[in-house]
């Protein structure tokens, strides 16, 4: 079957211009071809940064398009991924991250 981010890789592959979100706030879309290029530039700065396989990231961003493409990201690089609530309080979210 494959992992989550062999069969987003599939997906943009098969159906690069189909619509892959859409922001229920600010009503902006993306395609899978145009969510994979966000999520591919992101992976490059983590990876930049010293992201590597196995590695552990936190994202802390409300659910937007930024939030997936991240999380994609991190899941490009093979890191482990800990999506983090941004209403935690800041010494919560300090602890866990």
């Amino acid at each position: 079957m494959g992992t989550f981010i062999e069969l987003f890789e599939a997906n943009v592959r098969d159906h690069r211009d189909n619509t892959a979100v859409i922001d229920s706030v600010t009503g902006i879309s993306l395609t899978y071809g145009e969510l994979d290029t966000m999520a591919g530039k992101l992976a490059a700065k983590l990876q930049s940064g010293g992201v590597e396989k196995g590695d552990a990231i936190a994202v802390v961003l409300p659910h937007s398009i930024d939030f997936i493409a991240s999380v994609l990201a991190g899941m490009k690089l093979g890191a482990a991924v800990a999506p983090l609530n941004g209403s935690y309080p800041p010494s919560r979210l300090a602890y866990i991250s």
